[in-house]
């Protein structure tokens, strides 16, 4: 089974450093693939387009962005993906503890991190992807 983790943060810099960093700490081929987009929308788009059976996705989502929150993200994959087989960790810049305990009201966010990326949230990750099976 095909693994893709998708990144979506309205950052271009703090994607491609998240990217490296899980590159450099998941060495194997456990992802097929990296995706990084910068426009929430483009991604959405894009997913509806993915068979779920051949594939499984794993996303990494920032909350604060423009025009397309992370919230606006999460109930527009709702469509896409009504039975939840895509997983959503956040990682945000936000500190908020409302924003933390209003990630508990959305049974596909499996955790909540702030910003910046560490080694531990590569490690959870990989723990969620792997729980795809």
């Amino acid at each position: 089974m095909r693994r893709k983790l998708i990144l979506v943060d309205d950052d271009k810099i703090s994607l491609l450093i998240t990217k490296k960093v899980i590159q450099s700490i998941i060495t194997d081929d456990f992802f097929s693939e990296i995706l990084i987009f910068d426009q929430p929308g483009l991604c959405l788009d894009q997913m509806a387009a993915i068979s779920f059976q051949e594939e499984k996705i794993c996303i990494l989502l920032d909350l604060n962005m423009p025009l397309i929150s992370g919230w606006d993200f999460l109930e527009k994959l709702s469509l896409i993906d009504p039975k939840e087989n895509i997983p959503v960790v956040i990682l945000t810049s936000s500190v908020s503890e409302l924003d933390r305990e209003r990630s508990k009201g959305y049974s596909r966010v499996k955790d909540f991190f702030s910003k910046p990326m560490s080694e531990a949230l590569v490690k959870r990750i990989y723990q969620i992807c792997m729980e795809m099976e």
